[in-house]
């Protein structure tokens, strides 16, 4: 009986650990993509304000040869 318990008490706790473990993957990836999502934002917030700058000095530069 005692070995049934043992057996059911590793069981319990390798479960648990694999659930931690999956769930920490999930997190991981999930923490990824946001990663992600955040360093593709600022680029491309970057490159907008770099562009709309650049094509506002341009314009700016036309409106005072004219």
């Amino acid at each position: 009986m005692t070995v049934i318990r043992s057996l059911i008490n590793t069981l319990a706790v390798f479960g648990i650990l694999v659930l931690i473990g999956i769930f920490s993957l999930l997190a991981f990836f999930i923490l990824k993509f946001i990663f992600i999502a955040i360093v593709v934002g600022f680029i491309l917030w970057f490159v907008l304000a770099v562009i709309y700058y650049g094509f506002k000095e341009l314009y700016d530069n036309v409106q005072k040869t004219k």
